[in-house]
């Protein structure tokens, strides 16, 4: 996304110069003053408008990277669980494409995370949109107790062997990350009271639960 904003705000600047205001002028010949005077103010307003939404835009945190406690989770799910385990990553984000442990899960622990969106954009017949879904409906059970994992599994016939649960949330989740505030989401306490979970690995920044 950063490396699009260069060649997007040039592109926008000749659409401006080349296309924008030559249309402008054409209309202002063809309207009368009264008219001109409207049109100055509308364009005006609405360039004021867009260029506060472009600074809101651009003031949000991006390119935010995991926290070092996430990248220690993450090694040792790599070291310490079988390269065939399946894992489910409920972080309570609600938007898929900012949820930075659920992307990265999957490459820096050769496990695979049955519910990451990320990768699914190409898949046809529509299982992208199912994907979102499925994400959104997990993450649903942050605040919830197993029984809605339950329920997830038996509706999306996903089997998985273990649970990863972040214990931070995004600040500024709609707006691509943020910084993490400590969050302990109710699932995490479900979890550690359920005898059908046993908790393997625990820091400050997540829960892993492997399934009995």
């Amino acid at each position: 996304l950063t490396e699009m904003l260069v060649p997007v705000s040039l592109f926008v600047g000749i659409g401006v110069i080349e296309v924008l205001l030559p249309w402008l002028a054409r209309v202002e010949r063809s309207r009368s003053p009264r008219w001109n005077g409207r049109l100055r103010s509308l364009v005006m307003a609405g360039t004021v408008v867009y260029i506060a939404m472009a600074l809101i835009a651009a003031c949000a945190p991006v390119d935010v990277p995991l926290t070092t406690q996430d990248r220690i989770a993450m090694t040792w799910v790599g070291q310490s669980t079988p390269s065939t385990s399946r894992f489910l990553i409920i972080t309570g984000n609600p938007g898929w494409a900012t949820d930075r442990a659920a992307e990265w899960f999957p490459a820096l622990t050769g496990r695979m995370s049955v519910a990451t969106v990320q990768g699914s954009e190409w898949l046809p017949t529509g299982q992208f949109s199912q994907y979102v879904t499925q994400y959104n409906d997990l993450q649903a059970c942050a605040d919830q107790s197993t029984a809605c994992i339950d329920n997830w599994e038996k509706e999306t016939r996903k089997s998985f062997d273990y649970i990863y649960v972040s214990k931070t949330t995004p600040i500024f989740a709609s707006y691509g990350g943020g910084v993490d505030s400590p969050h302990h989401f109710a699932i995490e306490f479900a979890l550690k009271s359920d005898p059908h979970y046993t908790l393997v690995f625990e820091n400050s920044a997540t829960a892993i639960f492997r399934r009995q």
